[in-house]
């Protein structure tokens, strides 16, 4: 007979505000971060005189601007050196300079004019789908990210994102003292799981997750591979059921529940080889991923927060983990930008086996197609 599906521990981020943050993945890192996290102390430069058309990065201007229009109007179309970024004449210009400081003096130059753009158009992204398609693009190019340290461009444009994070910050961290949420929320107490104290983990017992084939303390990692792949296919399986029932659970609480599409190898891959993360970490080391199916809850209230997470608390009888970003100092909270969320992880068991589970047309259609 095959073992009831218990599930997966799931995700949920529960926050007053909405993520304003893009991620990126900057030169030699192993794992992505937010590209203002570690930003270097660089000199003081004189401050230029700025033109009519150019926003004045000296100052907050990730509310300066109002309009779509308007941002358009200054950061659209973007420069030459940009499209030809994206559209990779930059790599194939580079290839025909005769001589190798050529080439560098030429590569920096297109460098340079691409983040200066790149630097206001992150500003004023949260205005324009295309201007925020065009950044995503041009950082997806991988010559370009990757040599932006080279082309001494890289500390520049992350001491940028420092700035404007903090802007953002300081405007969250007003409304947190405003409204006093370190008592109203900080202070919030929730139930953890006995059965999880010391093992949050998919392996852990309570789990009850069948373990993929695998010889004697995992020496391959060839065979925490197909682990990852397992637990993505489960966590494929049940996730429009498991958002579902935190939709349903939170519906009458003022709330906006955003999914996400469950981990993805990758990161999951990364995170098992990453010394910042689980390598040296029990194996199997995919079982610490306790967040592959996930989705973000934003509230219109502190108090619906609160009742909300009362609410899942009820329904999951319990929490696997709680992070109350809420309840961090002003310290702690400042090295993350001021940004609060109360993360949550639970343990999601849908009432039927792994079996029956694999027998269903529309899993068994969905994991043909991964496969």
């Amino acid at each position: 007979m095959a073992p009831p599906v218990q599930s997966g521990i799931c995700h949920i981020v529960i926050s007053r505000y909405e993520n304003f943050f893009f991620r990126f993945s900057p030169p030699n890192s192993r794992t992505h971060i937010y590209m203002s996290m570690s930003a270097q102390n660089t000199k003081k430069k004189k401050k230029k005189k700025t033109k009519k058309n150019e926003l004045k990065l000296s100052k907050p201007s990730f509310r300066k601007y109002e309009t779509q229009n308007e941002v358009e109007s200054m950061l659209l179309p973007p420069p030459k050196a940009v499209d030809e970024w994206i559209s990779g004449k930059t790599v194939q210009k580079m290839k025909s300079k005769s001589s190798a400081s050529d080439m560098q003096s030429f590569v920096k130059m297109q460098g340079r004019k691409a983040v200066h753009w790149l630097r206001k158009a992150l500003r004023a992204s949260y205005l324009s789908p295309e201007i925020k398609r065009l950044c995503k693009e041009l950082l997806g190019v991988r010559y370009f990210t990757e040599n932006l340290t080279p082309m001494e461009l890289f500390n520049e444009l992350q001491d940028d994102c420092k700035t404007a994070a903090l802007d953002i910050g300081n405007e969250l961290h007003e409304y947190y003292v405003k409204n006093e949420l370190d008592k109203s929320l900080g202070s919030l107490k929730l139930n953890h799981r006995e059965d999880f104290k010391g093992n949050r983990r998919q392996d852990a017992k309570p789990v009850g997750l069948p373990l993929p084939p695998h010889t004697k303390d995992w020496p391959r990692f060839s065979q925490e591979s197909v682990m990852i792949h397992m637990l993505r296919l489960i966590s494929m399986a049940v996730d429009e059921e498991y958002q579902e029932l935190v939709s349903d659970t939170l519906l009458h609480y003022g709330c906006a529940v955003k999914t996400a599409p469950i981990k993805r190898d990758a990161r999951m891959r990364n995170k098992a080889l990453s010394i910042d993360d689980h390598r040296f970490e029990p194996k199997p080391r995919p079982a610490l991923n306790i967040d592959i199916n996930r989705n973000c809850c934003t509230f219109d209230s502190k108090e619906n927060l609160a009742k909300g997470a009362k609410a899942l608390e009820k329904v999951f009888k319990g929490f696997v983990r709680v992070k109350n970003m809420f309840h961090f100092s002003t310290s702690r909270a400042k090295l993350n930008f001021h940004y609060r969320t109360l993360m949550l992880s639970v343990l999601f068991e849908p009432g039927i086996t792994f079996g029956d589970l694999s027998k269903r047309p529309d899993v068994q259609k969905m994991w043909n197609a991964y496969v």
